[in-house]
């Protein structure tokens, strides 16, 4: 279905196409690089009463959602998870506006299992999502190369709880993420791969007189903040323990929020940091083996994830089926300067997407995207800015 020569949506339910009016149904299609399964909510105006009487928003229904423009549409296999209905419209009758959780087909699909792997990280994962309906594999190499157990748990369980946090790769040394986007694509990618990617799109913030050609690059709405020092305080600069197999020394290191990835010449705006431990790590005994010892080194990477992204604006937009969690963005901001703009320094550069959400809103009959983009590091900050030398 295209609406206003623009805006595709199809919808099929249980194998079967549906047709539905644009105006009687809003959704979300959501993806992160923090959560496994991409996800969304559904709207639907029941005006009778009769889909939920046939069971038609009931729990495990499968349903496939598409939704993009005539160049790019978005699609992915979702299954229902909880209906509700808040608010009846017509007394005697189940009708009014159903709100519909969807995630990820894969989710109706798990099982718990137990079994055991000998190989890299990489390699089992591609093992455990091959086969699984999704549209493409995206995973990264890895090394981790060792005995893993899949111990009566399911195959989502088992990447999150026990692979992703040993996750390592020596050409990559920052925090892996696993996660399907809205696309239905797989992803296993560190941090790092995801800033070295190529640009999908240039987002600019100009004031709202400014003229801006590019309809999808233009911000509707705009908001910045910073994470609270609570969050990754403990990461600024901790103490690593680890005790000798051999002989039992215990052996300290250290690492800071530079170190995954290493910063470079840019900088973290955050000033008159202290050189003295304010958290630590205790990886246990040290491994002889490379696997094993990969193993370490993924843990206390992994474990750094707070520190990772620190800086973050919430931008909305006009539809653009592009930006997906993990994608890399230029976003530049122009500030007011006399009777003109200039490009800011400290806040233009390039950003990967954290969280995407392609919206359809049936009052206002129109779609937009909402992302929220962030990163650890500024851009090289010129000399004439006199606090430059106080940033870590």
């Amino acid at each position: 279905m295209i609406v206003d020569e623009y805006f595709t949506i199809n919808t099929t339910f249980n194998g079967q196409s549906i047709d539905l009016a644009p105006q009687e149904f809003s959704f979300s299609m959501a993806d992160t690089i923090y959560n496994l399964y991409n996800y969304g909510l559904f709207e639907l105006n029941d005006t009778t009463g009769l889909l939920q009487e046939y069971f038609g928003t009931i729990e495990g229904a499968e349903f496939e959602l598409g939704y993009g423009t005539k160049e790019l549409i978005n699609t992915s296999k979702y299954v229902l998870k909880k209906d509700e209905l808040s608010d009846i419209k017509v007394p005697g009758f189940l009708s009014g506006s159903v709100n519909i959780q969807i995630v990820n087909a894969w989710y109706g699909k798990q099982k718990i299992k137990s079994k055991a792997y000998q190989s890299t990280i990489a390699t089992i994962i591609s093992k455990l999502v091959q086969n699984q309906g999704f549209s493409s594999i995206d995973i990264e190499n890895t090394g981790n190369y060792d005995y893993w157990y899949q111990m009566m748990m399911t195959d989502a369980k088992f990447i999150q709880e026990i692979l992703l946090p040993n996750v390592y790769s020596s050409s990559a040394e920052s925090p892996f993420y696993a996660y399907i986007t809205s696309d239905n694509i797989f992803h296993l990618k560190s941090l790092k791969s995801m800033f070295n990617t190529n640009i999908v799109a240039t987002i600019e913030y100009k004031a709202s007189t400014e003229l801006n050609t590019n309809k999808l690059n233009l911000t509707t709405s705009i908001k910045k903040f910073n994470q609270s020092s609570d969050e990754h305080r403990a990461l600024l600069k901790r103490d690593i323990y680890q005790i000798n197999r051999s002989d039992g020394t215990l052996s300290i290191d250290d690492d800071d929020i530079i170190s995954y990835p290493p910063k470079g010449s840019k900088s973290i705006p955050i000033m008159n940091f202290i050189d003295e431990a304010t958290g630590y790590v205790d990886l246990g005994f040290n491994e002889s083996d490379s696997g094993r010892d990969e193993n370490l080194k993924g843990q206390k990477i992994n474990s750094t994830k707070k520190s990772a992204i620190i800086n973050r604006f919430l931008i909305m937009l006009p539809l653009n089926p592009k930006l997906k969690s993990g994608n890399l963005i230029q976003f530049n901001v122009y500030v007011s300067e006399g009777d003109g703009t200039k490009l800011s320094r400290h806040y233009s550069g390039k950003y990967v997407i954290e969280n995407s959400e392609h919206i359809w809103n049936h009052e206002t009959h129109e779609g937009y995207t909402k992302i929220i983009i962030g990163r650890k590091y500024t851009g090289i900050i010129p000399d004439s800015y006199l606090l430059k030398s106080k940033l870590i």
